[in-house]
């Protein structure tokens, strides 16, 4: 995480400190969205499998931290 290296670099002036903040709190937020993301797939992977939605021949796609449309989805199967 490049904000996170940074934390060594002196701050200067109340406002470099707020921004350095602003900037350590949108990363680490993001960050935390997308392991719930990452996490909801797995138990869908796992839901779907435990269902018979598995195979000889099933490949699964996965792209959790995409943030595409429909014709990029989170998870894919194909036969």
């Amino acid at each position: 995480m490049e904000v996170l290296r940074d934390l060594s670099a002196d701050i200067s002036s109340l406002n470099d400190g707020i921004q350095r903040l602003q900037a350590i709190r949108a990363k680490l937020y993001e960050n935390l969205n997308q392991i719930q993301h990452e996490y909801l797939i797995i138990q869908g992977i796992q839901w779907l499998q435990a269902r018979g939605y598995t195979g000889d021949g099933v490949e699964w796609y996965w792209n959790p931290r995409q943030t595409g449309d429909s014709r990029e989805p989170d998870l894919l199967a194909k036969k």
